[in-house]
């Protein structure tokens, strides 16, 4: 006896799915280069942040010094934040008395260019980004 077998070739399906692997593949790498951005602006945010808190904490004011610090790391780092210090201040002075609490919120948003198209403005995505650190003075004011 002899068996008859048909056997159907698909001659263009392994190119089909070779294609739509490359076009994952290819967006998967423009949605990792588009949003690599943002993680680096919120890592600097966080860095800003985080020694602008140690640098009061150590001095125990926030004074002319620490806003000179502030403008170094803005420019240093290429990002423009909103700085907000509050704090409960030894009345009349800018010192912050031995083991009281501060409060530093950095704020900033940060577009992500979509596409650009030839007939008119980019469509950008506005992404807010804000950090909050408390801090504890580490300085005995008499």
């Amino acid at each position: 006896m002899k068996k008859s077998k048909k056997r159907y070739h698909k001659r263009g399906s392994a190119f089909i799915e070779i294609i739509f692997q490359f076009a994952i593949i290819m967006s998967l790498i423009f949605c990792f280069v588009s949003l690599w951005k943002p993680f680096i602006y919120k890592q600097n945010l966080d860095y800003m942040a985080k020694t602008l808190v140690r640098a009061v904490e150590a001095n125990g004011r926030i004074d002319s010094n620490i806003n000179a610090l502030a403008n170094d790391l803005k420019t240093e780092m290429g990002i423009t934040p909103t700085v907000h210090w509050n704090a409960s201040y030894i009345s009349g002075t800018n010192k912050i008395q031995l083991r009281k609490k501060f409060t530093l919120t950095v704020k900033d948003t940060i577009k992500i260019k979509l596409f650009e198209p030839s007939f008119g403005n980019p469509v950008t995505i506005d992404i807010p980004i804000e950090k909050r650190f408390i801090g504890i003075s580490q300085v005995y004011w008499k």
